[in-house]
């Protein structure tokens, strides 16, 4: 791996460490706030679209200016300026003022973060075509968010363990959010360093360098997204659609499911450290996996996998000995692991191979904005009218949430349509080349 391949790898390391140190706790940190519930954070959600729209501006911005490294850099920052002063106001006296922050900070956050992925994918992407190196070593830059990803759990279990043995109720609470947040603020600025200083530029294609220099407007970038369509992106931006919303589900409520369970925050941390083995082990063996098993396979398996973890943690009876629970759920997130290392693999794969040079990240973008943000804009009504505020506190209180983990579990198992069209019009379309090549005259032997 030379330098600038690894100060790829260390980028995805640093950025997932980052964003994944408090992911799958904004509930618990938004809460903090004093004036949302489960009900109201579901309809939050709904401003994932201004997350959706950030992808696409800033992608279509990176492909024309060639500045992936510098947007990088700069919105990692400061989405987490903005997780720090969405935990700090609960100081603000007027509950009015609160709630108007609140919104605020939020929307910040998700236009500061939207295209962070995709332009570290077209950045790395590039790298690999013009030095000419293979496509699918991407995997391995991949398997540095995937280490990056298992560190911070790592460290934020640690840490959490050792605070909770000393200190005792609602002060134990917060300084578990503390916790997640200092780790976010730390691995960001270490995002934006490596970015600055150490990555590659990105390359601009030939179209676009020739281009006549035109101001940059919104029109184009609705014509680059209407270039892009043909029936089967159209399935497949479905189908990421449908896991998009079962990955809302889950992971918006999991971790604090489990703690009502009775399952500490610093064991929370180990299970989201497990589902990271298998991600290792897949994008280390990528190259190999794609040669045997192609990418609508790969795609078609992660649809099955993550269906049946929904499926499992829609019907699991919790109430099972403290050993049994934990083993259980280590074994289901492990099955993550292999969900997502399948489908962030593949899928930027497939709906890069519909794209041209000046559209590679709007390609991307399509890709993680379908599945980070319009997917939770749509589960934004599920919750709403699934999620019940009054059983707080009731026995029964997180029955709700089962109920939306399964809707959201039959949801995605229509993701499995695009994946299998996919593979019968390749298998029809080797028919047909075969059934040519028989139908060719041979060539006259020459006497």
């Amino acid at each position: 791996m030379d330098c600038r391949l690894l100060s790829l790898f260390m980028i995805s390391f640093f950025l997932y460490a980052s964003i994944y140190a408090v992911h799958n706790f904004m509930f618990q940190i938004v809460k903090e706030t004093g004036v949302i519930d489960k009900k109201k954070y579901c309809l939050l959600q709904l401003l994932y679209i201004f997350k959706f729209a950030g992808v696409v501006i800033f992608c279509n911005l990176g492909d024309r200016k060639g500045i992936h490294r510098y947007l990088v850099a700069i919105n990692v920052v400061l989405y987490s300026v903005s997780i720090l002063a969405l935990y700090n106001l609960s100081s603000i006296a007027s509950l009015r003022l609160r709630k108007a922050f609140v919104i605020l900070t939020i929307v910040s956050s998700y236009i500061f973060i939207s295209g962070t992925f995709p332009l570290l994918d077209s950045l790395t992407y590039n790298y690999l075509e013009h030095e000419g190196l293979d496509v699918r070593q991407s995997g391995r830059v991949r398997m540095g968010g995937a280490l990056g990803n298992m560190f911070v759990q790592v460290v934020c279990s640690l840490l959490q363990y050792c605070f909770s043995r000393r200190l005792r109720g609602e002060g134990t609470k917060n300084r578990e959010n503390v916790i997640n947040i200092s780790c976010n603020l730390f691995f960001s600025a270490g995002t934006a360093l490596i970015a600055l200083l150490f990555a590659p530029n990105y390359v601009l294609g030939k179209k676009v360098i020739h281009a006549p220099k035109k101001a940059w407007k919104v029109k184009k970038i609705f014509t680059d997204l209407i270039s892009l369509l043909n029936p089967l992106l159209v399935l497949y931006t479905l189908a990421v659609l449908g896991q998009g919303i079962d990955r809302a589900g889950i992971s918006t409520f999991l971790s604090k499911y489990l703690e009502n369970k009775g399952i500490e925050r610093s064991y929370v941390h180990v299970l989201f450290f497990c589902r990271c083995i298998p991600e290792i082990l897949i994008y280390g063996l990528s190259q190999q996996i794609e040669s045997v098993l192609g990418m609508n396979t790969m795609f078609l398996l992660s649809v099955i996998i993550s269906s049946s973890r929904s499926f499992f943690y829609s019907s699991y009876n919790f109430n099972n000995s403290p050993g049994t629970l934990k083993a259980i759920t280590v074994i289901a997130e492990i099955f993550k692991g292999f969900y997502s290392s399948f489908f962030n693999y593949c899928g930027l794969r497939i709906f890069r191979s519909f794209a041209t040079d000046d559209t590679l990240s709007l390609a991307q973008g399509i890709f993680n904005g379908t599945y980070n943000a319009l997917s939770y804009f749509t589960f934004a009504f599920l919750g709403y009218f699934l999620v019940d505020y009054e059983k707080a506190g009731q026995p029964d209180a997180d029955e709700d949430i089962r109920h939306l983990f399964f809707v959201v579990a039959c949801i995605s198992c229509v993701s499995i349509i695009a994946p299998i069209v996919a593979i019968v019009k390749r298998r029809l379309s080797r028919k047909e080349i075969h059934k040519n090549n028989e139908l060719q005259p041979k060539p006259a032997e020459i006497e």
